[in-house]
């Protein structure tokens, strides 16, 4: 960060480079927080850019009393704490409703003729991906922020507390709340976590397509995803805590580049 509190005024082409840099430094981090908290790509990549630019035209407000990437964070979760709600967000269900939604859909065997470009374990993972990302919905916006923040990003509760500008203890709390909400839905519905419950995402993939929830010639999540099987998914979300794992991602996410988008709104021209 000294390189980019240091260096002030000028212009022109080191004014470009060094906003490039800039951005293809923070919108990976910025970009997964936004999806895992809004669900939809399109949603999110709209989220991130207007992140990407409160960031950039607020870095003199940073002072150091913390890691840039926990400012960063901080600017990031409060636009998303407190942006309007889409249509997506307005359309989420409790626990209760989205567990009776899935249930709802009727199990069909994936019709492998859905997308020739696309295997039928793909759209399985597809539909899983949209299923556990829908979960989140279900979680007010304050405890869905701390689980993405400690229990997905890997954030400890003394940086999750930093960015969101609350006590250790009070993000511990929300933390716990939100894990306990999810863990219980994930344990009452899902056959990956509890075999001995009857969803399953082949079984449901079908009914997703039909309703739009998974369009198999427009992937939106496992894009770059590994493709995985229902006996590997349940090996590794053995064990107590295994079924977050089900909400974790591999790093390898396509990330969109917003960097020529951002030196557009800028004017083409970065200035602190």
């Amino acid at each position: 960060m000294k390189h980019w509190q240091s260096r002030r005024g000028g212009g022109g082409g080191g004014d470009r480079t060094r906003l490039d840099e800039l951005v293809r430094a923070i919108q990976p981090g910025i970009y997964r927080l936004s999806l895992r908290f809004l669900w939809l790509p399109a949603d999110a990549e709209e989220a991130t850019q207007e992140i990407l630019i409160k960031v950039c035209t607020r870095l003199a407000s940073f002072r150091g009393d913390s890691a840039f990437k926990t400012w960063v964070h901080r600017v990031a979760a409060n636009h998303l704490i407190s942006m309007k709600r889409g249509h997506t967000e307005q359309r989420s269900k409790s626990f209760n409703d989205y567990a009776a939604a899935i249930t709802n859909c009727p199990d069909e065997p994936i019709d492998e003729s859905a997308s020739a470009n696309v295997e039928a374990a793909v759209l399985a993972e597809e539909s899983r991906a949209a299923c556990v990302s829908g979960a989140l919905l279900c979680l007010d916006r304050a405890q869905r922020i701390a689980f993405i923040l400690g229990g997905i990003l890997g954030f400890t509760s003394t940086e999750a507390a930093l960015i969101l500008q609350i006590s250790p203890a009070n993000f511990r709390q929300r933390l716990s709340r939100a894990r306990s909400d999810l863990q219980q839905f994930m344990a009452g519905q899902c056959g990956l976590v509890d075999p001995a419950n009857p969803c399953r995402c082949t079984k449901k993939t079908r009914a997703f397509i039909r309703f739009g929830i998974v369009d198999p010639e427009r992937l939106q999540f496992n894009s770059a995803r590994r493709r995985l099987v229902e006996s590997e998914v349940q090996r590794v979300t053995q064990g107590e805590d295994g079924w977050q794992r089900l909400f974790a991602f591999d790093g390898n996410e396509p990330v969109p580049d917003f960097a020529g988008v951002i030196e557009h709104a800028l004017g083409g021209h970065f200035h602190q």
